[in-house]
């Protein structure tokens, strides 16, 4: 009993540290983001295979529909081989995103190297993720940040969130994006705390609808 006990414990443990980015045997896992959304596990498989064996894709889906990402698994050297030749690979007319996935709770660092510009993004589902946020604001350039605030309490979202970009690619997005319809919702794209466009409230008081 005490074996099996201590058994156990080792076992959760290394379960906690394991980092993330790795299976249990070895295998490394990818980010790939900017992907089309009628994009197969198929095809994507067909482009990564050209570095080595896939052992695993996982397209993640909400309502049966593509998320715009998934996660490709492989041995270790292939997967940094990939990485490095895949990412901004043009596949199906988008550049791909190829990366190693953040850890829990970590976010993409800030750049910068060019002058930041601060979007206000509000009307958002509270399903919305920072990933589909970032991925739908990267097709107008590089995405510095990516924030979606929660509430104290519930950690649920608030309905809202802030991007920050080059102040040129900003406000193309601010044009292109005020008014779309993401996870259901018309979204609104204002700068932040700036002058040329009004910000307006829109928190999503009443929740979902």
């Amino acid at each position: 009993m005490s074996t099996n006990y201590f058994l156990k414990k080792k076992l959760l443990h290394d379960k906690k540290t394991r980092d993330r980015n790795y299976t249990t045997d070895g295998k490394k896992k990818m980010y790939v983001g900017n992907l089309p959304f009628e994009a197969t596990e198929e095809e994507i498989s067909v482009v990564f295979a050209e570095y080595g064996e896939v052992s695993d894709i996982y397209l993640p889906m909400r309502d049966g529909n593509p998320r715009g990402f998934c996660f490709v698994t492989m041995d270790t050297a292939d997967a940094d081989k990939a990485m490095t030749e895949l990412s901004g690979y043009n596949f199906q007319g988008r550049d791909l995103v190829v990366n190693e996935p953040l850890k829990k709770g970590e976010k993409p660092p800030a750049r910068n190297t060019r002058p930041a510009f601060k979007l206000y993004v509000g009307n958002l589902s509270f399903y919305t993720s920072e990933e589909t946020l970032c991925n739908v604001f990267s097709e107008f350039g590089e995405v510095f940040d990516c924030y979606l605030p929660t509430d104290p309490n519930t950690e649920q979202a608030r309905g809202f969130g802030f991007i920050t970009m080059e102040q040129s690619e900003g406000e193309v997005a601010i044009n292109e994006l005020d008014g779309l319809e993401l996870d259901g919702r018309f979204i609104r794209v204002n700068e932040a705390q700036g002058k040329r466009r009004p910000v307006q409230a829109y928190d999503n008081e009443g929740g979902e609808e």
